[in-house]
């Protein structure tokens, strides 16, 4: 008789959320969280690389492009030289197809537009990092 399969414990999402914007920030993450992932929110940009420089190692970082202080290029570059980098959801309000290509196209990101595909992020994220279960 063979043994049975091995069981292993859930893996436990992490998620960063970056928007200077508390309403999206505090929204993003209620729906993420629903869908089973620990989710970090970080205010500004400064914010975020404080967590990554501290030792946070999320699987999906959701990031607004248009922020004060460090901007969203600034926390994709950082991300960009993680070793094993998360997969990066950029949610914005920008609309600049060079922009967006090169999000796309350079860095991988899934580009989601502000603030009308807010619950696509969702959809996003499972198809990035799957559920936890």
């Amino acid at each position: 008789m063979a043994d049975p399969p091995a069981v292993h414990p859930p893996m436990e999402t992490k998620i960063l959320v970056v928007d200077d914007n508390a309403r999206v920030r505090e929204l993003l993450a209620d729906l993420l969280e629903l869908e089973g992932h620990t989710v970090y929110q970080a205010e500004t940009g400064q914010v975020a690389l404080e967590f990554l420089q501290a030792g946070l190692r999320p699987g999906l970082v959701v990031c607004d492009l248009m922020m004060p202080d460090v901007d969203g290029w600034q926390v994709l570059a950082s991300v960009e030289q993680m070793e094993d980098p998360p997969k990066v959801i950029i949610f914005s309000s920008l609309g600049d197809l060079a922009s967006i290509e090169r999000l796309t196209g350079r860095y991988g990101c899934a580009v989601l537009k502000k603030p009308e595909q807010l619950h696509e992020v969702v959809e996003v994220a499972r198809a990035h990092i799957g559920r936890p279960t």
